[in-house]
């Protein structure tokens, strides 16, 4: 039973939502303090995005237990948006998404926070992450130009 019964809110879904849906942002958060926040607060979220490229720098075992404890939590999880950005420019981006799959991301995040993308190549980089031959088109494989 929730605290301060006598104040009414709106009635959520059960998980899985199909909307209002809550994200919370990782920082690189010990997994004693987000075990804590699972605890607390965890029947409230349904995504989780490792910020930024927090993932790069992250021991890979480490990764892989945070991954767990939210899917193991019902959450699912991305990546913060500038480790794509990076990847995509780099020519790299093949090569993140095998091991994003490796350690137990969910999700992809696209975005265009410092590298300019259009829609066709966002487009193009979702398409990639989930394995639509038919719609691909391969531009964004080379490294995109800035």
């Amino acid at each position: 039973m929730a605290a301060f019964g006598q104040i009414e809110v709106p009635t959520r879904q059960e998980k899985p939502r199909s909307c209002g849906t809550t994200m919370m942002i990782d920082w690189g958060i010990p997994l004693g303090q987000q075990k804590d926040i699972l605890a607390s607060q965890g029947h409230l979220v349904d995504k989780a995005k490792i910020a930024a490229g927090i993932p790069r720098f992250m021991p890979v075992d480490l990764l892989k237990q945070k991954l767990s404890a939210y899917r193991d939590a019902g959450i699912s999880t991305a990546n913060g948006g500038l480790l794509t950005e990076l990847t995509l420019k780099q020519g790299t981006y093949d090569a993140m998404l095998a091991e994003m799959v490796e350690v137990g991301f969910d999700a992809v995040e696209v975005s265009e926070n410092l590298v300019p993308l259009s829609a066709a190549a966002k487009t193009e980089a979702v398409c990639v992450f989930r394995g639509d031959p038919a719609t691909c088109t391969d531009s964004i494989r080379p490294p995109i130009p800035i």
